[in-house]
């Protein structure tokens, strides 16, 4: 938002039409202009531009009116003054609805209208915030699925997330591993929900209880986030202090426009409620208030937590891909130019980043420094691409034309020691094609990845974000199989090397 957000609320305006009718005659009608203009504590301002017109009249209302009437606007609004008005003893949380209307004389142009919604402002700037210069860059980042109920193992735990904090190396040396940890889901199984934008119809869009439940998941005092800084603190123990501090972000769930995305029928008004209002995601403000109530619930619950060990960085953008423009797919639904706006300069004024990892070439990838994201990944997908049509030219030239990092991706599929129990592992569609026989061939996928971002000079200049599915990098790490063990290694020793930790 361009006003100033300097007070106890903010305001988020979204324009209606002008309605109702300028009067016929044979002088030139009034014309009028309104638009929103700064605010303060408890008040808004609304400018206005008048033409053939002696004044300018406002009237200001919590209901909106279905036939604005020119008339009862002059009578019961106020009058401009030097092409403002100004509101006083507005109420945080509630919708108001402006008409205003030019007279000049017996004539007067159409009704114009804006609607605002006064909201609490942001909690203040934590301590552990002031305290940065800005939002946290780092070389590597780990992601960790969890909070789906469905999945096995279904918590992380200090056992779990060892093989992401340190790596004992063959010499039997311990060293810090990944500097960023990513807590991840896009799902809520046991209640059937998604957390993403999606083309499923079975599954319903995640609602304020969800999105509350991965806060707890993560967050809460017995959460996942405890266990990590618990580990993180016994790795201290025995190796002393990280060379960088590290770092956690979390994911932030898509605030979806419909219950079922891909029914435009379906609710608009099924998430929740907050300050004792409904809201309406058909409104873009409204989708944004939520992802703003979620990140700023998250760091209220992390002062809360006071991790000793780890930082908090921020959050990521689930969805991956980012329609931004207007002739994108599917715009009108997603808006994610004019919602992302408004999250970058919020969590900026707070030092905190936005992270993003687009699937191959997804919308967005190419733009993403313009959409106020701090760190982006691009997922080559090569790992699942038995048809050969994601091009490693196109992937790794995009991640060096436009400053991105790779994500490293694997799953159990590539763990001999799982396959051999006689399980299946999912191809590009999720079908369960890969057996024990295709081991030797993911293995060599995963090491293209490597190769082509020595190739393309982007190791130790470009960041690295490992994928390896829900639990593939512990399987790796306690399998007794030797060749297992040997690509364990040349993963960790990948990831320590990187020159770009001592940038």
């Amino acid at each position: 938002m361009k006003a100033a957000l300097s007070s106890l609320f903010a305001i988020l305006l979204f324009p209606l039409c002008g309605c109702g009718k300028e009067n016929d005659g044979n002088m030139a009608a009034p014309a009028l202009e309104i638009t929103i203009g700064d605010i303060s504590s408890g008040s808004a301002t609304i400018a206005y531009e008048q033409r053939n017109a002696e004044t300018v009249y406002a009237l200001i209302s919590t209901r909106e009116f279905p036939e604005p009437d020119a008339g009862t606007i002059k009578e019961e609004g106020v009058a401009g003054a030097d092409g403002l008005f100004f509101f006083e003893g507005l109420k945080s949380g509630s919708a108001y609805f402006v008409y205003a209307v030019a007279w000049n004389g017996q004539q007067h142009s159409a009704v114009h209208s804006l609607s605002f919604i006064a909201k609490d402002s942001p909690p203040e700037v934590y301590p552990w915030e002031k305290e940065r210069s800005g939002p946290r860059i780092f070389s590597d980042i780990t992601l960790c699925p969890g909070g789906n109920t469905s999945k096995s193992p279904y918590r992380w735990d200090e056992k779990r997330f060892a093989p992401h904090v340190s790596y004992v190396d063959k010499g039997g040396r311990e060293h810090w591993l990944f500097e960023a940890f990513l807590g991840i889901e896009g799902e809520v199984q046991g209640r059937n929900m998604v957390m993403y934008i999606g083309t499923s119809k079975t599954h319903k869009s995640a609602d304020k209880e969800c999105w509350q439940y991965l806060l707890d998941y993560w967050l809460g005092p017995g959460g996942c986030v405890a266990a990590l800084d618990r580990q993180i603190a016994a790795v201290k123990e025995r190796i002393g202090e990280p060379p960088t501090p590290r770092q956690f972000v979390l994911v932030a769930p898509d605030p979806i426009k419909y219950q079922v995305f891909t029914d435009p029928t379906s609710s608009t008004t099924y998430w929740g409620s907050i300050s004792g209002r409904t809201l309406d995601f058909s409104f873009v403000q409204d989708r944004i208030r939520a992802y703003l109530w979620y990140m700023d619930r998250a760091r209220e619950m992390w002062d809360e937590l006071s991790p000793k060990n780890i930082e908090f960085a921020g959050f990521y953008i689930l969805s991956e891909d980012l329609v931004a423009t207007p002739d994108g797919w599917n715009y009108a639904n997603k808006q994610w130019d004019i919602i992302l706006e408004e999250v970058h300069e919020h969590l900026d004024n707070r030092n905190e980043g936005l992270y993003w990892i687009p699937y191959y070439m997804a919308s967005g990838y190419n733009i993403w420094k313009r959409l106020g994201i701090t760190m982006a990944w691009m997922q080559p997908n090569h790992y699942w691409d038995d048809a050969g049509v994601k091009n490693m030219d196109s992937s790794f030239g995009a991640m060096r034309r436009f400053g991105m990092g790779m994500e490293l991706e694997f799953e159990y599929s590539m763990v001999l020691e799982v396959m051999k129990r006689g399980l299946k592992g999912p191809d590009a569609e999720g079908n369960m094609t890969y057996t024990v026989e295709d081991v030797p061939m993911l293995r060599e996928r995963f090491r293209d990845y490597m190769e082509w971002y020595r190739k393309y000079g982007l190791y130790g200049v470009n960041p690295i974000a490992l994928y390896s599915g829900s639990n593939a990098l512990y399987q790796l790490y306690v399998s007794s199989e030797p060749e297992d063990r040997e690509i364990y290694h040349e993963l960790c020793q990948f990831i320590i090397n990187s020159g770009l930790r001592e940038k």
